[in-house]
């Protein structure tokens, strides 16, 4: 059953017609990232550059944890991190007790998926270089369980260590958008518009074919890529490739576990509503499991 909060959110949402003004053509750019003061609080902090791009460390009280998680955010490979991304971080490093690398990756229009993955590999490089010890989990919401994904595939064909498991709230699976159930599932998602998708998704390619697997990672080798567990939502435009991913033919050396909520919006796991602390905690017995 859906809750008193999520169905408010859904309702303002529908009231001001979000969908028709999500678009991804001109992103705002901040210009000074900084992390939220939240997270200076809460947790401590180390923060770098990699190809002139933030990445944020993020320890628990107790770093003795060898949990790690590298976490890419979602907004359609052009939005910077929102808020709301930090909020739920903040979150389930909590919940979590696990360190999370925040990789703030390069964004279309100025970059593309070439550029995205080549910064993403740096950054998983050094994080296994500085800590050997740790047990990697990559985790991504939207465009960033992606790439997320994207990148699972380029370490494997590159014989690196790779990460135990994948966490992917509401990915983003293949941008070209072609599966025959989509018409239908978009017409009650209340956050995505599919005409922003399409021209996002062309720059992002950069030129690659759509079905190229580093842009859409459901069309790729998905073979020993540990254990993955996939959320998506009911009532969003992602899912129809979210449950073809899900109901895949057993694969080599990859498990597949798929969670759908009834009645939930795209990403619904960044807004503030009871529905995220259930996912999120559903997410950490994932992380934790043997």
């Amino acid at each position: 059953m859906i809750s008193k909060k999520a169905k408010a959110v859904y309702k303002a949402l529908e009231m001001i017609n979000f969908k028709s003004q999500m678009n991804f053509d001109n992103p705002r750019r901040a210009k000074i990232r900084r992390i939220p003061l939240l997270l200076n609080f809460e947790n401590e902090i180390e923060h770098f550059k990699i190809m002139d791009r933030d990445v944020y460390n993020l320890y628990p009280d107790d770093f003795r944890t060898k949990k790690h998680v590298m976490f890419f955010h979602g907004g359609g490979y052009a939005n910077e991190a929102s808020i709301n991304h930090y909020v739920m971080i903040s979150k389930f490093i909590n919940m979590a007790h696990c360190v999370i690398t925040f990789v703030e990756y390069p964004l279309v229009p100025e970059s593309d998926v070439l550029q995205a993955l080549d910064m993403a590999l740096i950054a998983y490089k050094e994080q296994l270089s500085r800590f050997p010890e740790h047990q990697f989990t990559f985790m991504g919401d939207s465009a960033g369980g992606g790439l997320a994904l994207a990148l699972a595939m380029q370490v494997r064909d590159l014989e690196m260590r790779a990460p135990e498991k994948l966490i992917l709230f509401s990915p983003w699976l293949d941008v070209t958008m072609t599966h025959p159930d989509i018409p239908q599932a978009d017409a009650s998602d209340l956050i995505l518009n599919l005409e922003s998708l399409h021209e996002v998704g062309l720059k992002y390619a950069n030129g690659l074919p759509l079905e190229d697997y580093r842009v859409s990672p459901i069309y790729g080798d998905l073979s020993n890529l540990g254990e993955i567990l996939v959320f998506y939502g009911s009532d969003e435009v992602f899912r129809p490739d979210c449950e073809k991913f899900a109901n895949m033919d057993p694969i080599d050396g990859t498990s597949i576990t798929a969670i759908e909520y009834e009645m939930m919006q795209h990403d619904w796991v960044v807004m503030p509503i009871p529905e995220q602390q259930q996912a999120l905690r559903e997410a950490v017995d994932f992380l934790n499991e043997a």
